[in-house]
């Protein structure tokens, strides 16, 4: 396991998220003030990381956060958190490098769980260890820098729990971090609620309630609505399928609606006019009114990708830039597997993959980042 993911980690190196999207959520880990409830990242800190462009530098690099302060108000409050651990846990290293470590050491601790687990029969933990644990595209996200890997923690912990995982400390791993997971990606919300409600059906009643009290307490202080528009994810995943409105699955489709209606270029990098609170809330306007027209015109179109990327979601996920043609076999597939899990009573899995997904399926595609924590849920109905 430990020579797998060492070998994505090299062989995905070249293939990670942007360093104007990663970087503030490193720069905002340096000053975090769970009181004070904004997220500051240091603009000189950002211009040297962007402008490192080689990602052996970048992970070397630290962020010292003494510089040009300024609110970040699209950031992720979770992942910070969980980079200042990271960075407290690894202080040798650079603080991008450091939280890839931390999620490669979480993967092999939960998985360690799981193979270590003698009730479970050899077969399944021998198909986990190959179609999961050793899997090169799921490492992708365990060596990515970035938080898609973290999705996955609900998910384990429902696997923890039907496959009766007795494991102490990887129990606490879970417990310990699924309120960040929750802050990191809101979408998780339903799958962790789920997670949530099985430990008080299958576990000590008093210690689940009050778990979940102090998960709701941890996710409510550290919370902080960030100026993320919902608009702006809608408009773009028109574009994961053919139509008549020229839009792609990219953030760019939405970024031009702005230019066509001020003449105004919306700069995204660090720094941009995209972070200003008063471009923010023109653009959702821009973007809200732009979607909600291409509903009124083409009804159909949305609630035909709506049912194309649900059933996707069942499978191997959305191919971005496939031809549609590919995506509507996956999408085929996924019907085929859904219809064989109600067919074999396994309702407990189509209920645990649709809450991985329902948080953004009816209105984005299910590419694989988004749909991580739902790869190995399959599981739950092949054993």
């Amino acid at each position: 396991m430990i020579g797998a993911l060492w070998w994505s980690f090299y062989h995905w190196k070249s293939q990670r998220m942007g360093t104007n999207w990663v970087g503030p959520c490193l720069s905002a880990a340096q000053a975090l003030n769970p009181i004070k409830g904004e997220l500051l990242v240091d603009l000189d800190d950002l211009q040297k990381f962007k402008f490192l462009d080689d990602s052996s530098l970048e992970d070397s690099y630290q962020f010292s956060n003494k510089g040009n302060h300024k609110p970040y108000i699209y950031g992720s409050r979770g992942y910070s958190y969980l980079i200042k651990f990271s960075t407290l846990l690894f202080p040798d290293v650079g603080h991008q490098l450091a939280v890839i470590y931390l999620q490669c050491l979480l993967h092999l601790l939960l998985c360690f769980g799981i193979l270590s687990t003698s009730s479970l029969p050899f077969s399944v933990r021998l198909m986990f260890l190959i179609f999961y644990a050793l899997n090169p595209l799921i490492l992708r996200f365990v060596t990515f820098n970035f938080y898609y890997f973290w999705q996955g923690i609900p998910s384990f912990g429902i696997l923890y729990i039907y496959w009766k995982v007795k494991n102490k400390f990887c129990w606490l791993l879970i417990l310990c971090t699924l309120p960040l997971v929750i802050l990191v990606r809101p979408t998780t919300i339903f799958i962790s609620t789920a997670f949530l409600l099985l430990l008080f059906l299958r576990h000590s009643k008093a210690s689940s309630i009050g778990y979940a009290i102090l998960t709701l307490v941890v996710v409510g202080w550290l919370n902080v609505p960030d100026a993320k528009s919902p608009w702006h994810t809608f408009y773009a995943g028109v574009g994961g399928y053919a139509n008549p409105y020229g839009i792609s699955l990219s953030d760019e489709s939405s970024y031009a609606l702005y230019c066509e209606n001020t003449g105004i270029k919306l700069n995204a990098s660090s720094g941009g006019n995209f972070y200003d609170y008063s471009v923010k809330k023109k653009y959702t306007a821009i973007t809200r009114q732009e979607y909600l027209a291409v509903l009124e015109k083409s009804l159909v179109l949305l609630v035909k990708n709506a049912i194309v990327n649900f059933f996707t979601s069942f499978s191997l996920g959305y191919v971005n830039k496939a031809p549609d043609w590919v995506n509507y076999l996956i999408a085929l597939s996924g019907l085929v597997f859904a219809a064989w899990l109600a067919f074999c009573r396994k309702f407990h899995t189509l209920i645990f993959l649709t809450l991985g997904v329902i948080g953004f399926v009816f209105y984005y595609p299910p590419i694989g980042a988004y749909m991580y924590g739902n790869y190995f849920i399959t599981g739950l109905g092949s054993d």
